[in-house]
C-alpha cells in the first residue's frame, strides 16, 4: 500500500479523531487542524478556522511542507 498524506480539520474530537486514528492505523500520515491541542497521533496544528488570516497563514505553510493526497473538512463555521 502507498502511504498517503491527509489534512483533517476538527481532528481532535469525534468524527475527525476517529477518522484520523483509522487513517494512521491504515499506514497513512495525518496533519490535523484544531482549536485545542490534545494527545494527537499525527502532526497537529492549532488554529481557529474562523480566523481567516491565521487559517491562510497556516495553510500556506502546510502546502509548502506537505503534498496532500486528500482533505477532510470536518468543521462548520456559523456566522451571524
Amino acid at each position: 500500500m502507498t502511504q498517503r498524506t491527509f489534512l483533517v480539520t476538527g481532528a481532535t474530537k469525534g468524527i475527525g479523531l476517529a477518522l484520523t486514528e483509522r487513517l494512521i492505523g491504515d499506514g497513512h500520515r495525518v496533519v490535523g487542524l484544531a482549536r485545542e491541542a490534545s494527545d494527537f497521533p499525527g502532526e497537529l496544528v492549532r488554529v481557529d478556522l474562523a480566523d481567516r488570516d491565521a487559517t491562510n497563514a497556516v495553510l500556506q505553510d502546510l502546502v509548502r511542507r506537505h503534498s496532500f493526497d486528500g482533505v477532510v473538512n470536518n468543521v462548520a463555521l456559523v456566522r451571524p
